[in-house]
Formats: C-alpha cells, structure tokens, sequence
C-alpha cells in the first residue's frame, strides 16, 4: 500500500503477481529486488532491438544469428552500462573505458578545437560528449542523456577516432 498518499487521496494498493516462493520477508524483498530491475532489463533490450535494428537483419544461418544476437547483446549492455556509470559514478576517468583516441577526438568533434587536453575527462563529461555527437542539446531542463543517443552518438565517435588518428599520424610524420 502506497505510505504517503496524497491528501485527500485513497493510497495505491500494490499486488505483484510471481511464481517464486513467498514465505518470508527475505523472499518478499528478493521478489522486489528482482522486479525492480525490469526496467533495466526493458531498457538494454529496446537498445538491443532499436539500436541495433536486430529486427531488420537477416543472417542466413542459425550459427550467425547467433553470433550476431551475441555481439549485439554485449554492444546493447555496455551502452547502457556506460550510461548507468555516468549517472551513479560521475567521476571515474573515462580512460577506464575508452582509449585516447576516442577521447581526445571527442574533445575535439565536441570543442571544434584540437588542442590537447592533459588528461581525460570524466565518464560522465564523456558521455555528455558522445550523446552531443548522437543529437543531445544539452538544454538545461534536458533529462540526462540515455542509451539512444549514445548509441548514435558512438557511431559518430567511431568515425572520428579514425580521423583524429589519421590527423595525428600524418602531424606527427611532419614533425
């Protein structure tokens, strides 16, 4: 039952219907555990499905679509991981999980300026950077971005890393 309904109002009566055995109040909180992270489980499956556009390919064999559903499925978690980490661990470096390249040229798409930065930014001033790319505002009332264009925005990443490197490799061949 809803603790602090609104005044006036009749509190929300909540039932969760399961399968799993509920005897005790150990079991209850597992059950709601789990529950509670069905929102996730929603959210890495529309990135997997949406992102990935899943639906639209067609491999020609059982063995490939597997491999496919596989490689999408660890591209789809860590998408979202990335954006869970942004939102719950702001400060990590995101050295932990992107190389420089991918940094710096993220810097750079998102600055408009090649001047080296010492170190790199947080996840979550990288993620902010990925999203931008991926068609994030950034407006002030704006939610924090989410999977979607951070998936967008990667695939930009991904082109410019290769640009950036190509940029520094024929810089440092003039030198």
């Amino acid at each position: 039952m809803e603790s602090s309904p609104p005044e006036g109002e009749e509190p929300v009566v909540w039932h969760l219907l399961t399968t799993l055995p509920v005897k005790t109040m150990d079991d209850i909180q597992k059950v709601i555990k789990a529950y509670l992270a069905r929102w996730n489980i929603e959210v890495l499956f529309r990135t997997f499905k949406s992102g990935c556009k899943v639906e639209g390919r067609s491999p020609r064999t059982g063995k490939r679509m597997y491999v496919m559903f596989t490689l999408f499925l660890i591209v789809a978690w860590r998408i979202n991981m990335l954006v869970h980490l942004a939102r719950v661990r702001p400060t990590l470096p995101c050295s932990a999980f992107f190389s420089e390249v991918e940094w710096r040229s993220a810097v750079a798409a998102t600055t408009k300026s090649v001047a080296h930065s010492a170190s790199p930014p947080t996840i979550q001033e990288m993620l902010l950077m990925v999203a931008q790319l991926g068609g994030y505002l950034n407006r002030r009332n704006d939610p924090p971005p989410g999977a979607t264009v951070v998936w967008r925005g990667l695939e930009y990443l991904r082109g410019f890393a290769e640009a950036y490197r190509l940029f520094t490799s024929f810089e440092e061949a003039q030198s």
